[in-house]
């Protein structure tokens, strides 16, 4: 393991106590160890097995990739919820990845708990935007339910059923369905936010269309893999597979758009980035289809 005690990045200060208390979690996760990728795998393999090795296991792993909630925590500021609130939701995505997580399939921990992150705290941004539309004594109700939801994850290591949140509650199941069914009202993306209405839901939330988590995993390790090896391509073999496959370019670009920066036929590009693919197939032994030709 190793240790990593630099800054975790700059945040705008929260008011009293929260700011107070954001400033003793951060000094407090910037002492715990992160994983190299050997002990990763190790830890990993170990939360699957189950047992009492298995929760020291799901700790660590959990504890090791709390400063990738914040980084990306940081990426939702201003939406409507306090930082705080934004890695909590995130720490709660995170123990679903590490609940889900399969070492076997060779992905990097980081890059598949990404996923389960963001959508977590994507997901509470969209729920507080919600609430303007659910009377306060239903909101009260449906925070309660939240927050129970959030202690049984934590004290099961699993998703609580409704029934079992109407048991903490003391509640009828019915009536949870009920007051969880006005949250879920769709609404319009073009739907006015704020006091002053200049914003949309759609300013605040994330695509719906969202990937699969494996599918999402998968693209983002192939492009890590092409990053690692672009530097054994020729400047112009670099330079068309980025501009072919959008790899640090604002989209990609059709053989024909290629050919008339390169000033070459659309057939003389895709010669080049034949050859560059079976590069890097070469370099990295991965399988034939490394890369996914786009439509």
């Amino acid at each position: 393991m190793r240790r990593n005690r630099g800054t975790v990045g700059h945040f705008e200060p929260e008011d009293g106590l929260q700011s107070a208390l954001l400033s003793t979690y951060l000094r407090h996760m910037g002492g715990i160890p992160l994983l190299s990728r050997a002990d990763e795998l190790i830890i990993a393999t170990r939360v699957q097995e189950g047992g009492l090795e298995a929760e020291v296991a799901r700790v660590i792993l959990i504890n090791a990739n709390l400063r990738l909630v914040v980084s990306l925590a940081k990426q939702y500021s201003y939406r409507g919820l306090p930082m705080p609130d934004l890695i909590q939701e995130g720490n709660i995505g995170l123990m679903r990845a590490v609940e889900k997580f399969d070492p076997s399939r060779g992905f990097k921990f980081s890059t598949y708990a990404s996923w389960w992150i963001r959508q977590s705290i994507a997901r509470a941004v969209e729920s507080q935007i919600r609430t303007i539309r659910i009377p306060i004594y239903k909101l009260e109700l449906v925070n309660k339910i939240n927050q129970t939801q959030r202690k049984l994850f934590q004290e099961l290591g699993r998703e609580a059923s409704y029934d079992e949140v109407a048991e903490r509650l003391n509640i009828d199941v019915e009536k949870i369905h009920a007051v969880l069914r006005l949250t879920r009202e769709p609404l319009s993306l073009d739907s006015p936010v704020g006091d002053e209405q200049e914003s949309t839901l759609a300013d605040f939330i994330e695509a719906e269309e969202t990937p699969h988590p494996m599918d999402a995993v998968e693209e983002a390790t192939m492009r890590e893999e092409v990053y690692n090896v672009l530097g054994g391509l020729s400047p112009r073999e670099e330079k068309v597979l980025r501009m072919r496959y959008g790899i640090g370019e604002p989209n990609t670009f059709s053989l024909e758009e290629i050919g008339l920066q390169f000033n070459l036929t659309r057939e003389r590009i895709r010669q080049i980035e034949l050859k560059a693919l079976r590069k890097l197939r070469q370099a990295r032994k991965r399988r034939s289809n490394i890369l996914r030709e786009p439509d």
